[in-house]
């Protein structure tokens, strides 16, 4: 296996435990799509920047979780700055416009997605957790 491929399935795996861990969250909190900002996905990824190839890679690997999916960049900056992931299809309104991630998540909500920003913990955390819910040791909380 060449080189980038195994960098490639190595990120596929990271992605894909994010993607289950965000699945439990939204179910557990009732809500369908999850708003993961700059500063909790990059240290979750172990990056200090994020690439377009990469936020697209996110997105193709979480998909059977959250089909619906788009990113946002800073207008002074144009970096990537907000990902959104949903089981439910965004309306254009939704994703056009300058806006906070708060007040995004209140158009949502006139749209009838209920979501919200969440918090990442690290990759070590969310394999502890996914393995005690699976086992039935604990509760997904």
């Amino acid at each position: 296996m060449a080189t980038e491929d195994i960098y490639r399935e190595s990120q596929r795996r990271t992605h894909k435990l994010l993607g289950v861990y965000l699945s439990l969250l939204a179910w557990k909190q009732g809500i369908d799509c999850v708003v993961l900002e700059r500063e909790q996905l990059l240290p979750f990824l172990d990056l200090l920047a994020m690439q377009n190839k990469r936020i697209d890679r996110v997105k193709k690997d979480v998909e059977y979780l959250f089909p619906h999916a788009f990113s946002t960049e800073n207008s002074k900056t144009s970096v990537y700055a907000t990902l959104y992931l949903s089981r439910l299809p965004f309306t254009p309104e939704m994703k056009t416009g300058e806006m906070t991630d708060a007040k995004r998540v209140e158009a949502f909500a006139l749209g009838g997605i209920k979501s919200a920003i969440v918090q990442i913990p690290n990759e070590q955390e969310i394999i502890r957790v996914l393995a005690l819910v699976t086992h039935g040791i604990a509760d997904f909380s």
